[in-house]
Order: structure tokens, then C-alpha cells, then sequence
């Protein structure tokens, strides 16, 4: 397996946010009509696709959105927004060590931050606990679970099933933020596994 930066440069993308398999390009990633219909590169798929980097970059994803839950969109402007962004992140950050025992999003000196593999598979083994804090849809976060489980699998996967959960992912991903005040479902009142299973589909539905 061979870093995507290094993939990146190997392959006929311009940017380390294109994608270095099939091209596309930042601004058509939220388009997967669009993006079905350009061609994969045999030649790039050759150098296999780094799950662990897979599970840090959607963590990472869902903290930066959870972190403007309060502003209500994405681009952070002036004094004020930015400090209303750091005072939701530090609340986050306070309830992962203090509940789950986690250091996120925290800069190491000199080299990165405390966002690891290990890290992130502990963000997604409690999708409940994990929305909880964070304050997205729970459903969301078990269903990113699933696809990177799925991903990291040895076992033979139906494709079409899973391209499936892939597009109602999607679809559930952009509703959520599409919703009235950039809103998502208030989970603070489900803290265990039975009222996960009550109040959300079975695995079997997440096809």
C-alpha cells in the first residue's frame, strides 16, 4: 500500500484534492452521478487504498462539522466565529477524555496531531456515545462505521450492496446538511446500545 500523497503525484491529478484514481475534482466529490461516470485508473488502483488514512479523514470530517454545529456553516469569519468555533471544540474535546478517555484533535509539537488509527476506530466503535458528544445524527456516524469496517474487511463483499449503503450514506449526509439552520437530530438521550437498535434500522437495512 503506497501513500496517496505519493499516489498523487504518480498519477495525472493536479491537486491533493482531486481524487488520484479517477480525477475528480473537489468540487464534483458531492456529485456521485457525476463522479460515477468518469473512468477508474487500473494503473493507480494497483497501489490499493489506505483504510487507516480513510478512518482518520472522516473522523476528522465529522469533528470539523460537529465544531460548527453553532455557526451554522462552514467558513469561519472574524473574531467573534472563530471563537465561538473554539469554545465548541474544546467542549468536545473535554467530554471525549473525560467519557471515552480520547485526546483528539490535539497539535503535537513538531509533528502533526493526536488523530491516529487507534484513535479513530474508538470514535467510530460507539456510534451512540460518539453522537452524543459531538451532537451529529447517529445513524450518520453508524453508517460511516460500516463502510469502514467494510473497507477494512478480509471477507468477499457484494459490491452492489454496498455501493448501495455508499449512495444512501450520501443521500442522508447531504439531507442532514441541507436541513433548516444546518441542524442535526439531538442524540444526547441515547446512551446505550438498546435504544440505538430501537430508534435506528438493523444492520441488515444499512445495504
Amino acid at each position: 500500500m503506497v501513500d496517496a500523497k505519493i499516489c498523487t503525484y504518480l498519477s495525472e491529478a493536479k491537486s491533493n484534492a482531486a481524487c488520484y484514481i479517477c480525477l475528480a475534482k473537489r468540487t464534483e466529490m458531492n456529485d456521485l452521478k457525476q463522479v460515477g461516470l468518469k473512468k477508474n485508473s487500473a494503473d493507480m488502483l494497483a497501489f490499493g487504498l489506505s483504510s487507516l488514512h480513510a478512518h482518520i479523514n472522516i473522523m476528522e470530517c465529522l469533528l470539523h462539522i460537529s465544531y460548527r454545529l453553532d455557526l451554522k456553516k462552514w467558513s469561519v469569519r472574524g473574531k467573534a466565529e472563530q471563537e465561538l468555533k473554539d469554545a465548541k471544540k474544546k467542549i468536545i474535546q473535554d467530554r471525549f477524555r473525560s467519557e471515552l478517555g480520547l485526546l483528539l484533535d490535539v497539535v503535537k509539537q513538531g509533528h502533526g496531531t493526536t488523530n491516529d488509527g487507534n484513535t479513530a476506530r474508538r470514535f467510530f466503535e460507539n456510534p451512540v456515545k460518539t453522537a452524543s458528544i459531538t451532537g451529529l445524527d447517529v445513524e450518520l456516524i453508524r453508517r460511516f462505521a460500516v463502510i469502514l469496517q467494510t473497507l477494512t474487511s478480509s471477507e468477499a463483499v457484494d459490491i452492489e450492496k454496498f455501493l448501495v449503503c455508499a449512495l444512501k450514506t450520501e443521500t442522508r449526509t447531504l439531507l442532514k446538511l441541507q436541513e433548516p439552520e444546518f441542524e442535526f437530530r439531538d442524540v444526547s438521550q441515547l446512551e446505550s446500545d438498546s435504544e440505538l437498535d430501537t430508534d435506528n434500522d438493523s444492520e441488515s437495512d444499512l445495504e
